[in-house]
């Protein structure tokens, strides 16, 4: 009986001193895990952000060996890690800013991307959505310099990159358009595709300024191909395009100045008459900016038959590179009263 009651108080000694132990094994467990919390943090100040990730990353596997009393400190350290992310990312891109180059922005691109992933593990969804609105904003700006290098078909794979992270993108549009139009004569067509859409989401998230951007860069490169089409002498041609620029700008002076010569060309006067008086209401220079377009103006009055009409329109259009050829139609063509009391003074 003594035999047994020994046994049993020794049994209870050993039970007491296991459980001692083991709570102080976990209370070592816990202190290892506050000890690599505060590393952390002091790592993530001194700007070691990968070993203030690896110290997090400590904690949560101390943590996980202790159980539910540790829960607190690994929701912590869970916490910390997409921050320490995000400080990286920030830093990645405050390096491009000092030395700008395209691998420093690869680099940040690839920092804030880790970001966003890490947000979306971590189920930090503010610090998540501030790297997925980053991320295509950096791709605009990759594509940029490769845009200045004229590397035209690496700039086009960026920005599609930008347009999968953001489908309503506005600016990326309008880059694209900015580089098909410069890649070959043959990508009008997609270059005015890609100012379209620019203007239609900004228009839908009130981006006044970007629909003004786009809207000039097409109609402008549809006045540019329009006076190509001019000296080329495919008139049908000039009239579609800028009958075209004309959609985008309606009080584009020179879009009107343009079809006044197309039309001139084609011998429709009425049309050239129309156009020239639009763009001399437009036109906001002084008598020299107008010079052309007052030619074109009396090119189709004579036409018409309208001498009066022409000779004053060819007056004012004798400025500038205009004056010789407008006083020779005064002079030797319509022989105006003007020529005449210019050589009696």
């Amino acid at each position: 009986m003594k035999l047994l009651r020994g046994g049993i108080l020794l049994l209870v000694g050993i039970l007491f001193l296991s459980t001692g132990f083991i709570d102080q094994a976990e209370a070592q467990t816990r202190r290892e895990a506050v000890q690599a919390f505060n590393k952390g943090i002091d790592l993530a100040n001194q700007g070691n952000y990968d070993q203030a990730i690896s110290a997090y990353m400590q904690v949560i596997s101390i943590s996980d060996k202790i159980g539910e009393d540790a829960n607190d400190i690994k929701e912590k350290a869970e916490s910390k890690i997409p921050q320490v992310y995000l400080q990286k990312a920030v830093s990645a891109y405050k390096d491009f800013q000092k030395s700008q180059s395209i691998e420093r922005l690869d680099v940040a691109i690839q920092a804030f991307q880790e970001t966003q992933d890490v947000a979306e593990e971590y189920g930090e969804e503010q610090i998540g959505s501030k790297a997925e609105r980053i991320v295509p904003q950096l791709y605009y700006s990759k594509s940029i310099y490769q845009f200045k290098t004229k590397k035209y078909a690496e700039a086009l794979e960026t920005l599609d990159l930008a347009l999968e992270k953001n489908k309503d993108y506005s600016k990326a549009y309008y880059q694209k358009g900015l580089v098909l139009k410069n890649m070959s004569d043959d990508s009008l067509l997609v270059a005015l595709d890609q100012f379209d859409k620019a203007i239609q989401i900004a228009q839908k998230n009130n981006n006044q300024q970007m629909v003004s951007q786009a809207k000039e860069a097409a109609k402008s490169n549809l006045v540019y191909r329009g006076a190509q089409a001019i000296s080329d002498e495919d008139y049908n041609k000039a009239v579609d395009l800028l009958q075209r620029a004309l959609n985008y700008d309606s009080q584009s002076e020179d879009a009107h100045y343009r079809l006044a010569e197309a039309y001139n060309k084609l011998k429709q006067w009425n049309k050239a008459l129309d156009h020239a008086d639009k763009g001399l209401k437009f036109e906001k220079g002084g008598r020299t900016e107008k010079a052309k377009i007052y030619f074109e103006k009396a090119v189709a009055l004579k036409n018409i038959g309208n001498k009066e009409a022409a000779c004053s329109a060819f007056d004012s259009a004798s400025y500038g590179s205009f004056k010789a050829p407008a006083e020779h139609q005064m002079k030797y063509d319509l022989k105006c009263p003007q020529m005449s009391s210019k050589a009696s003074n």
